[in-house]
């Protein structure tokens, strides 16, 4: 059963990246704020003061996303490291997608910065 399933994630993982499927980092539902990683968590969007985003380098994988989350009381969420596709991102590719982040946000009220 383990081979199976790590058969099928293999399997899973090389479709998205020939077909460059995007990998969103978050999701807005219930006026919640969901991070979409392997332990989940969501934020309530009135508890939240601002997103911060930045973009991170390594020399195999190319370019990628971080986010953090401020919040109102003051306290700071884990960083999260998102990219726009399992393929290899150049810094305007996650750039873009970042500054598209923040329009979702923004669209929801909450304020970020890059």
């Amino acid at each position: 059963l383990l081979l199976i399933a790590i058969a099928i994630i293999s399997i899973a993982t090389l479709l998205q990246k020939k077909f460059k499927v995007l990998q969103a980092p978050f999701i807005i539902k219930d006026d919640k704020l969901q991070m979409l990683t392997l332990f989940p968590k969501s934020f309530k969007l009135s508890g939240i003061r601002q997103v911060i985003f930045t973009q991170h380098y390594h020399f195999r994988a190319g370019y990628s996303g971080k986010m953090q989350v401020l919040l109102k009381n003051g306290h700071y969420s884990r960083h999260y490291l998102f990219s726009k596709t399992l393929a290899r991102d150049g810094e305007l590719e996650t750039r873009d997608f970042i500054i598209k982040q923040q329009e979702i946000l923004k669209s929801h009220g909450v304020d970020s910065i890059f």
